[in-house]
Formats: structure tokens, sequence, C-alpha cells
């Protein structure tokens, strides 16, 4: 549907939703009347609750080709100043990925930043589903950090071997994962404590044998 014919069949639906329960109102409860015109505006208000999605979907579809267009373009820009700036050079490879964020945070006092930047050549993992076999370790499930040599660690682990808890938490009780417990804070998180050849790995589904 297009962004317009999504728009009309909101204003039908809100249209019907509250035709049906001024007519409930009317009515007596518990009659097949009243029963009627109630699940009338219960299915409007139930199809009205679809809409936003519906919208968002259309809007995509409708901007798809400009959306197309700036990534070219984007990708085009971000060609030329790798080159500028020499960076396959630096890394000793060509660049093929790239990884930009941008995350806000807050200190302990409250006091708000952001970080930002970009990672190249991004190591993400997406662990393969499949039957968790008998003797599989039980994090097999979770997110994991994989070492330069292959060795896995938990991201609680993982920050814990690289940080201490922050002194401006005081007495209140510090979660190690949180600073890692996404992509780009596993990147930020890399970045400022010059950690170099890790990777992180999602988990994917797993399921469990049947008994």
């Amino acid at each position: 549907m297009t962004v317009q014919e999504v728009e009309t069949r909101k204003a039908q639906l809100e249209t019907l939703r509250d035709t049906a329960l001024d007519a409930a109102k009317t009515l007596i409860p518990a009659t097949a009347e009243f029963d009627e015109a109630y699940g009338r505006y219960l299915s409007a208000k139930a199809s009205l609750a679809g809409i936003p999605a519906e919208l968002a979907k259309a809007l995509m579809a409708q901007n798809s080709e400009a959306i197309k267009v700036a990534g070219i373009q984007l990708a085009d820009g971000i060609t030329e100043m790798i080159a500028g700036l020499n960076i396959a050079a630096l890394l000793g490879t060509p660049v093929v990925a790239l990884r930009y964020y941008r995350i806000p945070s807050k200190d302990a006092e409250g006091k708000e930043s952001i970080s930002q930047g970009v990672v190249f050549n991004p190591t993400t993992q997406a662990k393969a589903a499949g039957i968790k076999s008998k003797g599989e370790s039980k994090g097999a499930g979770h997110t994991q950090i994989v070492g330069p040599d292959g060795t896995k660690q938990s991201l609680t682990k993982f920050v814990m071997a690289h940080m201490s808890k922050p002194a401006g938490l005081g007495e209140k009780a510090w979660y190690p994962h949180t600073e890692v417990d996404s992509n780009p804070k596993f990147d930020v998180f890399c970045v400022a404590h010059n950690l170099v050849g890790y990777a992180y790995q999602l988990p994917g589904k797993v399921e469990e044998p049947a008994s």
C-alpha cells in the first residue's frame, strides 16, 4: 500500500471505530445488537494499532529509491576519504567494511556525553544455529567475546579482565556486561582500552534435543 492509501484507511477505521462506539453506547449490554456494535469497535481499534507499522513500511517503499541513491553517494564519499587518509596502508589490509557508531551515555553523576567513531573491518560473528549437544556449555546461547587466540569469554569476564569498577559509582551496583552489551558499545570499549583482534560473537537459535 502507498502512504496515501494507508492514511485513507486510517481515516476510515477511525470513523468506523467512533461510529461503532457511539452506537454501542445507545444499546443495552449483553444483547446481540450491542455485541455486534461493540465487536465492530474492537475490530477497528485493533486494526488501527497496526497502522504505524503499515505506514512505516509504506514510507520505506516510497523512499527506497532515494535511500539507494543516498547510499551510493555516501559510499563514494567514504571511498574517497579512505583513499585520501591512506587507511588501507595504516591497517595493512584493504578496507572492505566499516561500522559507524554514535552512542549517548551518562556517567555516575548524570553528565551526558557522546562516544562516536568508526571501526574498520569489524569482525562480528554470527554463531550458526544447531542442536545443543549434551556436553555443550550453558553459555553457548549467550553472546561471547572471542579473543585473538580463539578463546571465548562471557561479556562480564571480558569487561572485568580489562577494567575495574568505575570509581564514580561508589557503593552503587555495577553490571560489567552492560559496558559491551551491543556491537557499538563493544567497539567503543575496544577503542578505549586499545584492544585489537577481539570479535563479538552473537548466538544463534539453539534448540534443546527432544528427550
